[in-house]
């Protein structure tokens, strides 16, 4: 038996990703709040261990591998016929990982932000990469740790090992200013659900790189299984990072009135088995009325409200191809929710093609005119917001949804 032991795991993609490094492989989720009786009961061949175990199962071993010794940490253990061998193979990932993500400047200011069990795998693994210039920031600091409001504003680099911003707390927020920062040029955020926190999400506005921890959650779960069956996946990681990234995104489609949101978005579920969540279609039914009815006895805030609470919920979720509707682009928190897990592609309507089309059954659209005056007031939004633009400047179908796939494919492999 192998598998996951921690407090809450409804968040832990390890299943996944150890069952495609292995599809043999009987992996299991185990939730407790009783790690001496777990770990005393032997019922284990091998297992990985999450927040908040991660320190406190180090007592229970009978052996420890030389990284839970650097580092104080555990975060895999081994049955090995009764004696309990625990590794750090978070560690022994991140020594792999940082030098490829970190810039080369080995004199770059590197600020950690949290000071758990992740912050010593991290500071550790900078150690052994010659990364010195390292300063650890906390809510509650230690020793010569600083508070978050500390933060040397010359930090090139920032590294968060904190569950904040992680699911199911999407929204929640580390109390950092990246304005504040003069040289910043790279995130990691070790947080993987949401795809992007809201911390990445700040330093993508600024155009500063931003890493989530899928990587490492990948490249740790190949070292794990290489402990527990004595020899490395053949799986290519690079390979298995791109393709988890792809199935866990949102495809979320944003555009003008017209531009064919919800038509794409049918076609793309039936390509991609993604679940279809077409957000005008789901108030018409949570509501019992059309779009229409509502904006006529409901009013345009009514509207707007329930269009909110429909998006906020489908945006924490996975693998699912959304339909905006056109006027989510002025509410700037669904769009930053959507950003988290979704690819945001604006389907950029050419003017030309609205002579060719019925504007008759929208709310808000009566005219071209109509249509133009939110064209100028949205336009910049989207563009600003976007992910992709794929201009569409044809009804041809085929040449619109080439479009979209080589747009999403070079996104996923940049």
């Amino acid at each position: 038996m192998f598998g996951l032991l921690g407090k809450s795991l409804s968040h832990s993609l390890s299943k996944t990703v150890h069952t495609t490094l292995n599809p043999d492989m009987a992996y299991h989720l185990y939730e407790t709040d009783d790690v001496a009786a777990f770990l005393s009961s032997h019922t284990f061949k091998g297992i990985n261990v999450t927040i908040p175990y991660k320190q406190t199962v180090r007592k229970h071993l009978d052996k420890e591998d030389d990284s839970v010794r650097k580092t104080g940490v555990v975060n895999t253990v081994v049955n090995q016929d009764g004696t309990l061998i625990g590794f750090n193979t978070d560690f022994l990932a991140l020594k792999s990982l940082l030098p490829e993500q970190l810039p080369n400047n080995l004199s770059s200011k590197i600020g950690i932000l949290g000071n758990g069990a992740t912050m010593r795998s991290v500071r550790q693994a900078l150690f052994e990469t010659d990364r010195r210039n390292i300063a650890i920031y906390a809510r509650n600091p230690q020793g010569s740790e600083w508070t978050f409001s500390e933060i040397d504003p010359d930090t090139d680099v920032l590294i968060n090992t904190t569950p904040v911003g992680m699911y199911p707390d999407n929204d929640a927020r580390l109390p950092i200013d990246l304005d504040a920062f003069h040289n910043l040029k790279l995130i990691i955020d070790l947080i993987y659900n949401p795809l992007r926190t809201n911390l990445m999400l700040d330093g993508t506005i600024r155009n500063i790189k931003t890493y989530n921890g899928l990587p490492l959650l990948i490249k740790q779960a190949a070292l794990t299984q290489e402990i527990f069956f004595g020899k490395a996946p053949t799986y290519a990681l690079e390979a298995l990072k791109v393709s988890l990234d792809e199935s866990l995104r949102n495809f979320v489609l944003i555009g003008l009135s017209f531009s064919g949101k919800s038509h794409y978005a049918r076609i793309l579920e039936s390509m991609t088995g993604k679940k279809l969540i077409d957000v005008d279609w789901l108030i018409g039914e949570t509501e019992n009325m059309s779009v229409a009815d509502i904006f006529q006895q409901k009013g345009e805030s009514y509207f707007r409200d329930v269009e909110r609470r429909i998006s906020l919920k489908h945006a924490r979720d996975h693998g699912q191809i959304i339909a905006t509707g056109a006027g989510v682009i002025h509410n700037d928190a669904v769009i930053r929710a959507l950003k988290q897990n979704g690819i945001l592609i604006h389907l950029d309507l050419d003017e030309r093609l609205i002579e060719r089309m019925d504007l008759t059954g929208r709310p808000l659209i009566k005219a071209k005119s109509d249509w133009l005056r939110h064209r100028e007031a949205r336009d910049p939004l989207y563009k600003l917001h976007a992910d992709l633009i794929i201009k569409k400047d044809t009804l041809d179908e085929t040449v619109i949804l080439k479009r979209i796939e080589e747009a999403i494919h070079a996104y996923l492999n940049r």
